[in-house]
């Protein structure tokens, strides 16, 4: 329920949260996706770099990359006259105009990347190609990601943040339901 939800407002919250509530495993023993595991990650990143995730993933991906309307920053996202509109539905069923944007930085690597058409169709391309030198990693990183490391169900596996789907009438489908 809503009102049993805690907002999670640092990384060490975040960390709290999972070792208080979370179910743990010897690893590759289980296949969970879990957001704040992904938030977590965000914030090893950061440890590790030196830098916020949101500037590491500035400087190393979507600078990069060329994807210039791709941001961590609500704000920037707000003030862009082409943002979209949330929907959401109201206790009654009814499809409403949505104020609630979710905002996390702490949990800024479970998702919290807000993008365009443009930038995503640019993202998917160099996913295609596999040229992660325009990132300096190896080629075979990104090929790994968009390969099958879990299975998650009939017709399906995970890789690196992407679930792959060898033979979806005929072709691999690679996706994220994010």
């Amino acid at each position: 329920p809503a009102e049993q939800l805690r907002p999670a407002g640092t990384l060490e919250e975040v960390i709290a949260f999972l070792n208080e509530d979370a179910r743990v495993e010897e690893p590759g023993s289980l296949f969970c996706y879990q957001n704040d595991a992904w938030g977590l990650l965000g914030g090893i990143v950061s440890r590790a770099s030196g830098s916020g995730f949101e500037d590491y993933v500035g400087e190393h991906i979507t600078g990069p990359l060329g994807l210039t309307r791709t941001t961590f920053d609500l704000s920037r996202v707000l003030a862009d006259r082409n943002a979209t509109t949330l929907y959401a539905t109201d206790p009654a069923g009814n499809v409403i105009e949505s104020p609630k944007w979710h905002d996390s930085s702490a949990l800024a690597g479970a998702g919290f990347l807000r993008s365009t058409a443009r930038d995503l169709t640019s993202y998917v391309r160099f996913l295609m190609k596999g040229d992660g030198e325009r990132i300096g990693i190896d080629d075979a990183l990104l090929q790994e990601m968009q390969s099958p490391l879990v299975w998650c169900g009939p017709g399906g596996s995970y890789g690196y943040g992407l679930t792959i789907n060898e033979d979806h009438h005929g072709v691999t489908l690679i996706s994220h339901g994010g």
